[in-house]
């Protein structure tokens, strides 16, 4: 069998070859996804599924639990784009927030505790989270991938406050 090679970021020197550093940027940018979407399929059968996870063979599941470990090691990146400002309107209210991971997902925006002492998960729904919208629509539809994502982390126990960027883009600069 072949070996896979680990995930590991390109290493930028003082004075790279920008065209091979892109190229190199752009296969790990492949790979991690390629990693993260085995490592959300591993946590959707282990939630999900329990009965089915349960009932594979031994050697099934012992795979099934490296991968488990090997994705709860995964980092998360700083928000970007509707998250950072998100953060940074969030940041200028007083409000700490910072990134985590839940499993194999990236939390968007995190509180540290609401005043029921629970912790608090801003989902920043972006543009692209949304089906294109039909005319008779008056709201956009979630992708199934987005809904996918939400259920699973409400199955990991983690509670959304979501806010979408259709309402943020309707508020005012105050």
């Amino acid at each position: 069998s072949m070996l896979v090679p680990p995930l590991m970021a390109p290493e930028a020197t003082a004075a790279p070859d920008i065209a091979q550093y892109q190229q190199d940027t752009e296969v790990y940018r492949r790979r991690a996804k390629s990693f993260k979407n085995i490592f959300v399929i591993e946590a959707s059968v282990r939630k999900e599924t329990w009965a089915f996870f349960s009932s594979l063979p031994t050697e099934v599941r012992s795979y099934l639990d490296r991968l488990h470990e090997r994705g709860a090691a995964m980092t998360h990146a700083a928000p970007v784009g509707f998250a950072a400002e998100v953060a940074q309107v969030l940041d200028q209210l007083g409000v700490n927030t910072w990134t985590a991971m839940a499993g194999p997902l990236e939390l968007h925006l995190l509180q540290a505790k609401n005043i029921h002492g629970e912790q608090v998960v801003y989902e920043c729904n972006e543009a692209d989270a949304y089906c294109a919208l039909r005319q008779e629509e008056r709201t956009p539809q979630l992708t199934m991938a987005t809904k996918f994502r939400h259920k699973l982390l409400q199955r990991m126990g983690v509670q959304l406050v979501h806010i979408n960027v259709w309402e943020w883009n309707h508020l005012s600069e105050a």
